[in-house]
């Protein structure tokens, strides 16, 4: 089974490499979406095209089965993806703490720093905000240059639209089983905000709760991650 992985607004492809190397036995395709990681930008940016991007993806690589893992914003574009893929395309979805299908809420204070951009100072903030703990210094460089690879209008998109954007409509027939990961030490997808916009508006197969641990938890405990996910792919 293949095993497709999308990643957060600020990150890239690159964004799993650390939970790579405790996937060596598994078929796994770390995207890069467009408008990151210095790809070729959309110029009128929509979670739609993003979708269909991941569609494109697997009809190019000939994958017949697949699993998606979307992580944040990557969550969302996973849900919609699975929603338009043809009947079993898609086995099932693994949602790290995702941006809810509905509207996720930021204080406006937040988005207007987050707006700046590029700005390495206000990237450092964010990542320092999206962890909880102290990085090694060469995790902290990596995330804080994947934010400034991002393309402005991209950026600003996803923070005044994207984030917004309710794709509830688009997946209320989604038959997929659904998984999901989050943590109670998130302060950017909030406990909060997991138990009024996304477990309310999904169904899902099981749910992992954790601890001590931040936004980037591909980045931040990618051991843990690779536990949850085998486990997953066994049921």
């Amino acid at each position: 089974m293949d095993i497709v992985f999308i990643h957060y607004f600020g990150g890239n492809g690159k964004s799993w490499q650390w939970l790579a190397g405790y996937m060596h036995n598994y078929r796994c395709h770390y995207l890069t979406m467009p408008e990151f990681g210095n790809t070729e930008a959309y110029q009128n940016p929509d979670i739609n095209k993003m979708a269909d991007f991941v569609l494109g993806y697997l009809s190019k690589n000939q994958i017949k089965q697949c699993i998606l893992v979307g992580h944040s914003m990557g969550g969302k574009i996973a849900l919609l993806t699975a929603a338009k893929a043809s009947i079993d395309l898609v086995k099932k979805v693994v949602l790290i703490a995702p941006s809810p299908p509905t509207i996720e809420a930021m204080p406006e204070d937040e988005k207007e720093r987050m707006l700046i951009h590029p700005d390495k100072r206000e990237a450092a903030t964010t990542v320092s905000n999206g962890t909880y703990t102290e990085l090694l210094p060469e995790l902290k460089e990596f995330c804080i240059y994947s934010q400034l690879q991002v393309d402005e209008v991209t950026w600003k998109w996803w923070l005044q639209q994207g984030m917004q954007h309710t794709i509830l409509p688009d997946i209320q027939n989604l038959q997929v089983p659904l998984y999901l990961i989050y943590s109670d030490d998130d302060k950017a997808i909030t406990p909060k905000m997991i138990q009024e916009e996304v477990i309310p508006n999904l169904v899902f197969s099981k749910i992992y709760k954790t601890v001590k641990v931040g936004h980037l938890i591909p980045v931040e405990r990618p051991e843990y991650l690779a536990k949850i996910l085998k486990e997953i792919l066994t049921e």
